[in-house]
């Protein structure tokens, strides 16, 4: 098994124990403590805000870190990066696409993520909501998180999507 999931952000990296990943239904809790920490620094002058998403599948998980620039408005110019835990290892290398819709409030509704693995592989995992946002403070970050309930290969999984910004 990997000993920790590191997603390296712009300066800074969220990193996954992967337990925490996969420790189901407690992963989709807005309430309960993230199942990620973050590494180093995130400059907030530069950076708008922080999405994780954080989503088990019985014995394999997904882990998304998204940095959007301050003054950004689109996604072209946001940084990504993704993993796939899976009970032999993680797939990742590769290329990440997140998609998002919004509801008129402006709080997530859906996600859709596509892997883009080396040697050509992909793989596509949605996620609805399932749940109201609860925000918390995480040391000197705002967190808004969200239950979503996730499909990757006809498998049914769930977990957060959280928004992070300087408090």
């Amino acid at each position: 098994m990997v000993e920790r999931i590191s997603l390296a952000l712009d300066g800074a990296r969220v990193e996954w124990d992967p337990a925490e990943l996969l420790r189901g239904g407690d992963t989709a809790d807005p309430a309960a403590p993230p199942a990620w920490k973050l590494v180093g620094s995130v400059d907030w002058d530069r950076t708008s805000w922080l999405r994780v998403i954080s989503a088990s599948f019985g014995e394999s998980g997904l882990a998304v870190a998204i940095a959007r620039p301050t003054g950004a408005t689109t996604p072209d110019r946001d940084t990504v990066a993704a993993a796939r835990l899976t009970p032999v290892g993680t797939d990742d290398g590769g290329e990440a696409l997140v998609s998002s819709e919004y509801d008129a409030e402006g709080v997530v509704r859906r996600v859709g993520v596509e892997l883009l693995l080396e040697g050509g592989a992909s793989r596509r995992i949605a996620g609805d909501r399932s749940g109201e946002p609860a925000e918390t403070l995480v040391g000197a970050l705002r967190r808004t998180a969200i239950s979503m309930e996730f499909r990757l290969d006809g498998e049914r999984g769930s977990g957060l999507h959280e928004l992070i910004r300087a408090a």
